[in-house]
């Protein structure tokens, strides 16, 4: 339902709050594809107030269970310190590992990063949460949020 509500689809009128409510439910039951979606209408301000750190919150529960968007989103925010601590490294980790997941966003910029050259210990720290998702959420959880 979140999705019909989301996307302006012929008889279903675009309504983002409406959508958040559906999103918020199935997200709160661990769905990872709405915990996505959640997160970006709090970054976008979409049917909520606009709240960054609600976005990184929602990004990083989707992220755990390895949605690649969610782990791009997230990847980029920490590259850049925006409304987190930045660490370039680890931004650029979770960039590679979402884009070893198929999020698009992410393999176009790793393509143009590794023009450059990317980090060794980037690659290395994406290869071990690729393996264990357990050192993935520890990682998520170091991860400092600013109000």
């Amino acid at each position: 339902m979140g999705r019909l509500y989301f996307y302006d689809v012929p008889g279903v009128p675009a309504d983002y709050a409406k959508a958040r409510r559906w999103f918020a439910r199935a997200a709160l039951a661990g769905h990872a594809d709405t915990q996505y979606k959640l997160g970006g209408l709090y970054f976008a301000g979409r049917g909520v107030r606009r709240s960054l750190p609600q976005a990184i919150e929602w990004w990083r529960r989707a992220a755990r269970q390895g949605q690649a968007e969610a782990l791009n989103n997230l990847g980029a925010l920490v590259a850049l310190g925006k409304g987190v601590k930045q660490d370039a490294e680890l931004g650029l980790a979770l960039q590679i590992l979402a884009a070893r997941k198929g999020s698009e966003a992410a393999q176009g910029y790793i393509a143009y990063i590794a023009r450059k050259g990317a980090s060794d210990r980037a690659n290395a720290l994406a290869e071990q949460w690729a393996t264990s998702p357990a050192a993935l959420a520890a990682a998520l959880a170091g991860v400092e949020v600013f109000p």
